[in-house]
């Protein structure tokens, strides 16, 4: 997913940039300001991390069709954080919070911003409790 590899570029460069790389993927305003606050922070505080998530499965739950184009798909999204690491600005890594595994599912609603708009992020479900 194109959206996995923005995010990647963007906080192994210490989120500087964040909003014109990863906003146009948001679509709805709560997922926008959660993300918004996060990013933020994290360019403020010089966090920054190595390496990618990788998408593992994704299996499309539900779709609901538009005649004018702006289809909606719920999916499940298997993601693995293990080829990721996260440091604080002077280098010291940031270890992953104990019992969260680095490979676990989330259920995203995507909608389609129209004709030749593109697949925004409407609603993000982490399911950390689930590995996969």
């Amino acid at each position: 997913m194109e959206y996995y590899e923005k995010t990647a570029q963007v906080a192994n460069n210490g989120y500087k940039g964040w909003e014109k790389k990863l906003s146009k993927f948001w679509g709805h305003p709560v997922i926008a300001a959660s993300r918004t606050a996060v990013y933020e922070e994290s360019a403020k505080s010089g966090t920054y991390t190595t390496g990618a998530a990788n998408v593992e499965s994704v299996k499309v739950t539900k779709y609901e069709p538009d005649d004018n184009r702006f289809e909606r798909v719920t999916m499940d999204v298997c993601v693995d954080f293990s080829d990721v690491a996260t440091f604080e600005e002077d280098g010291t890594a940031i270890r992953r919070s104990e019992g969260v595994p680095s490979r676990y599912m989330f259920t995203y609603v995507m909608l389609h911003q129209g004709v030749g708009g593109v697949w925004t992020v409407n609603d993000e479900e982490r399911h950390v409790g689930q590995a996969c």
